[in-house]
């Protein structure tokens, strides 16, 4: 048995051999898939399974990893400053560490669009990189859009680069 989850959508597809095939919408309403060669109902099976997994690919790939600061605006952190970021899509939260303060807060991913909501953070002043802090900040209140791209999360607000982790 496969299962799979959208934001809205549960189901599962249930295989007992390649003549009974089920397709069940949120754990209640069952479909059996009949008339129809075991090849096709594979192909329709795999096909699903790709357009499921297309559809969760944002959270998916956010979700659990440890981010690690590189540039703001640009402009490489100074090696003193490790700043981490950590979502759990499956709860639409967020949380981290600037290198010297934590924060946290809500956020939301649809597609490629991604906001910083409710942004919590605590206020030691830790020197040099309470400025840099300052501009993690604001980047991640700015940010509006993300893309993964060859290991990396960037932030964008538009088409400009406001963050950008490993």
């Amino acid at each position: 048995m496969w299962k799979f989850a959208t934001k809205n959508v549960k189901f599962r597809v249930c295989i007992a051999n390649p003549s009974s095939v089920q397709l069940c919408l949120l754990e209640e309403k069952c479909f059996a898939i009949k008339k129809m060669p075991p090849c096709m109902k594979n192909l329709i099976i795999i096909l699903l399974a790709l357009f499921i997994s297309s559809c969760q690919k944002d959270s998916l790939v956010l979700n659990g990893y440890e981010w690690k600061l590189i540039n703001v605006y640009e402009k490489k952190i100074p090696d003193q400053m490790s700043a981490t970021l950590i979502f759990d899509s499956n709860k639409g939260i967020y949380e981290g560490n600037s290198g010297c303060n934590t924060f946290s807060g809500a956020c939301s991913i649809s597609g490629e669009t991604l906001y910083f909501n409710r942004l919590n953070i605590t206020y030691k002043h830790c020197g040099e990189i309470s400025e840099w802090e300052a501009q993690l900040v604001k980047a991640l209140k700015e940010t509006e859009k993300y893309e993964v791209n060859a290991g990396r999360l960037l932030l964008l607000k538009g088409d400009t680069i406001v963050a950008t982790w490993r």
